[in-house]
C-alpha cells in the first residue's frame, strides 16, 4: 500500500509524465521538418529551362553538324546555336505517302476495329529510330479508339503490315479520308531556312546553352530527302594545247602554216624538209651552173 506521502506525489507524477510525452512529441514532428528543411537548403538546384521560339534565318551544315541563327518570335536580338550530336533535335514535316516503306517504324493513332479489320488517318513515322511503345494500346479518353506501333512489315495500296510488339497487325488507311503522315527524324541536313524552331535550355554567365531543339518544316518530305548524298565530282582543268611533254611548241599550232607542196619556202628550197612534198618547180635562172657550163 501507498502511503499517504506517495498517494499526494501521484497527480504531480501524472503532470509531469503528461508534458514529457507532450515533449516528446514536439520534438518528434519538429525536428524531421527542420532536418529536411536543411537538407533542401544545402542542396544546389539547377538554373530554370527557358523556352525560346522563333524561325531559322541561316543555316550552315558542317558534316553532322550545323550553326544556326534564330530570329525570336519576341523580338530579342538573333540567337546564335551550335546544334551537335550530342544536343537533343528532333525534326518534324508532313510525309510523303511513300515513305510509308518497309523498315520504318511507325505509329497509327486513333486506330479503330470495323469486321475484324483495323483501319486509321493519323500516323507517325520515326526514320532512324523506334517508336515510343511498340504494341497495340487502347488511347486514353479517346473514345475507344487504340494506338499500334511497331516495324512496318509492307506495305501496298493502303494496305499495311505492321509488327506491333511481335504480333503481325493488319491495318487500312481509313476509307473515305486522305491520310495524315508526319515524319520525325534526327537528320540536321532536314533543316530548312524560314522554318519554324523552339529552343530549351539555360542561361549561364550571360551566354545561353540549348538543350533541346524541335523544328518543323512545312513542305511534305519525301524518299529523296532521306536518299544517300553522292559526292560532287570535281571536273579536272582543261588541258592547254601548245605545247608538248618536253616544252617545245606543237607543229600544229604554230603561227605559220606549212607551206602546201609545191610552193617554194625559203627555208627550204629543194623541199627536203615537207613531208609528202615535192620538190619546187624550177625556175629558168636560179639553177646552179654545171661545170660543163662554167668550163
Amino acid at each position: 500500500m501507498l502511503s499517504p506521502d506517495q498517494r499526494n506525489s501521484l497527480p504531480n507524477l501524472r503532470r509531469s509524465c503528461g508534458w514529457t510525452s507532450l515533449v516528446l512529441a514536439v520534438l518528434t514532428l519538429v525536428l524531421p521538418q527542420a532536418g529536411w528543411a536543411q537538407a533542401q537548403k544545402g542542396r544546389k538546384t539547377g538554373p530554370e529551362l527557358e523556352k525560346i521560339s522563333g524561325k531559322i534565318k541561316e543555316i550552315d551544315i558542317k558534316g553532322k553538324a550545323a550553326n544556326l541563327v534564330i530570329d525570336r518570335d519576341d523580338g530579342g536580338e538573333p540567337l546564335e546555336i551550335l546544334v551537335t550530336a550530342k544536343l537533343k533535335l528532333q525534326i518534324s514535316a508532313p510525309a510523303d505517302v511513300n515513305l510509308l516503306a518497309p523498315k520504318q517504324s511507325i505509329v497509327a493513332r486513333g486506330a479503330f476495329e470495323s469486321n475484324k479489320e483495323w483501319f486509321a488517318r493519323r500516323f507517325e513515322i520515326y526514320h532512324g529510330s523506334a517508336p515510343p511503345v511498340a504494341g497495340v494500346h487502347a488511347e486514353q479518353d479517346q473514345g475507344g479508339s487504340y494506338l499500334i506501333a511497331g516495324a512496318l512489315l509492307a506495305h501496298e495500296n493502303g494496305k499495311l503490315l505492321i509488327n506491333a510488339g511481335g504480333k503481325q497487325v493488319p491495318l487500312n488507311f481509313e476509307q473515305g479520308a486522305n491520310p495524315e503522315i508526319t515524319v520525325y527524324s534526327s537528320q540536321i541536313e532536314l533543316a530548312r531556312e524560314g522554318s519554324a524552331i523552339e529552343v530549351e535550355g539555360s542561361t549561364r554567365a550571360g551566354k545561353f546553352l540549348p538543350q533541346k531543339v524541335a523544328i518543323h518544316l512545312e513542305n511534305p518530305l519525301t524518299p529523296e530527302d532521306f536518299a544517300p548524298r553522292k559526292p560532287e565530282k570535281k571536273t579536272p582543268p582543261p588541258k592547254t594545247a601548245g605545247k608538248s611533254k618536253k616544252g617545245t611548241k606543237d607543229p600544229k599550232t604554230e603561227d605559220e602554216p606549212e607551206a602546201p607542196a609545191g610552193e617554194f619556202d625559203p627555208d627550204d628550197p629543194f623541199g627536203v624538209n615537207k613531208k609528202g612534198g615535192k620538190p619546187a618547180p624550177k625556175t629558168p635562172g636560179t639553177e646552179p651552173e654545171s661545170p660543163k657550163d662554167q668550163g
